[in-house]
């Protein structure tokens, strides 16, 4: 679901913890490399009409069929877990889980060996690990859906994997998906060249064989990117005025979530009424169903962010209940979140579901050397599947690796 590494340390400070560190892919890896991309091409001159000759240029209105409602299984919220770690490619010595499907039957990652910089794209089918094939094998996975396609970038490149096959994305380079749905549209951004910089436009697939269209933006100088795809196909971002690589800034024109509905049509998505006096952000992170998760700027300044969960059907925020140390980052399509629950003062930072029935803390797994606490970033829509990482204790250990793991509840 998260991209700006500066403001996810801000969000993990909320709740007393530490940003992770090592050899490893973050809950919001994907979103990083874009990062690093958007670095290296604003530092370079680009040519624009190189450039210009494989991607696609305007703005073009987009009118799809809106997809089937996705109606979860029945079932009550879990009321206990088990927790183990996922299995690794041969040679690897720990990973992450950065992404997964609505099913929780696929999950994304990495793996890597212990003091080396390199990981490997990795994807998990059930209790079946394989690395990525081709390109992506060293690349960044960044979605996964429930037929197991997956989309990420290697070397500046957008691929799909399909069936063990991995395939270039249409479009050229400078392409960075982000979402993959199960009707196999995909969303991301491309690097649109502007004098000796380059800025994101948010783009999108409408099947992995399409060209990439740009998907409109609120103005000229706007800039975005699309994380996600709701239950009815609209796509779901963040758009700004004023670059988004700022630390700070919320305001009437930056860092503003975004949503473009099936006919191609755009808005701003409501703000919530927490924002505090003057503050204009909501800031999307995670898409599931009918619902956003995302933060807004408190206005305490001890306490940066507060989240905020939008039911998209109704356009009203809900109200989360008041659980101090419950930092959610991931939302399922029934509306419930995944995230961190205590105080690093404390020495008891854990897991935690927050469904409709309350907070069930998840169990920790086993302690290993060189390994910390847990931080779930992958909820399946029946709550029945969470996954995330064991983080490495890189203080003790400069050459620690993380641990996938999973919790399969009931």
């Amino acid at each position: 679901m998260t991209w700006n590494e500066d403001r996810i340390t801000l969000l993990l400070r909320e709740v007393g913890d530490e940003p992770p560190r090592g050899p490893r892919v973050d809950l919001l890896g994907a979103l990083r490399e874009g990062r690093r991309r958007r670095r290296r091409h604003r530092t370079a001159v680009v040519g624009g009409a190189a450039l210009a000759t494989v991607l696609v240029v305007g703005a073009i209105p987009l009118i799809l069929r809106p997809a089937p409602p996705v109606v979860p299984p029945a079932a009550s919220p879990p009321t206990a877990c088990d927790v183990a770690s996922l299995p690794l490619p041969e040679g690897a010595d720990g990973g992450a889980v950065s992404g997964g499907d609505r099913t929780g039957r696929w999950l994304i990652g990495s793996a890597a060996r212990r003091g080396s910089p390199q990981q490997t794209a990795v994807l998990w089918h059930d209790d079946r690990v394989t690395e990525l094939p081709g390109a992506l094998r060293h690349g960044v996975a960044a979605a996964v859906n429930s037929a197991g396609t997956v989309v990420g970038t290697a070397d500046d490149r957008a691929y799909v994997v399909r069936d063990g096959r991995v395939e270039r994305l249409p479009g050229g380079d400078g392409l960075r998906p982000t979402a993959v749905d199960d009707a196999g549209r995909v969303v991301g951004e491309r690097q649109q060249p502007v004098g000796r910089r380059t800025r994101p436009v948010p783009v999108l697939w409408a099947s992995p064989t399409s060209e990439p269209g740009d998907l409109a933006l609120p103005g000229v100088g706007w800039e975005g990117t699309a994380i996600g795809i709701a239950e009815d196909g609209t796509v779901i971002g963040v758009v700004s005025a004023g670059g988004l690589d700022l630390v700070d800034g919320y305001g009437p024109n930056l860092n503003r979530g975004y949503r473009w509905r099936p006919d191609g049509t755009g808005e701003f998505l409501p703000m919530p009424a927490t924002a505090g006096d003057g503050a204009g952000g909501f800031w999307p992170r995670s898409v599931g169903g009918t619902w956003v998760l995302g933060h807004t700027p408190r206005e305490q300044p001890r306490e940066l962010y507060a989240p905020a969960l939008l039911d998209l059907r109704t356009d009203a925020f809900v109200a989360p209940p008041a659980i101090a140390g419950f930092g959610p980052v991931s939302v399922n399509s029934r509306g419930w979140t995944v995230g961190t629950y205590g105080r690093m003062e404390a020495g008891q930072i854990g897991g935690a579901l927050l469904t409709d029935a309350g907070l069930l803390r998840l169990p920790d797994p086993v302690p290993g050397a060189g390994l910390r606490h847990p931080v779930p970033g992958v909820v399946s829509d029946d709550g029945r599947v969470i996954a995330g990482e064991q983080l490495a204790d890189t203080d003790a250990d400069p050459s620690a690796v993380g641990r996938p793991i999973r919790w399969l509840c009931r």
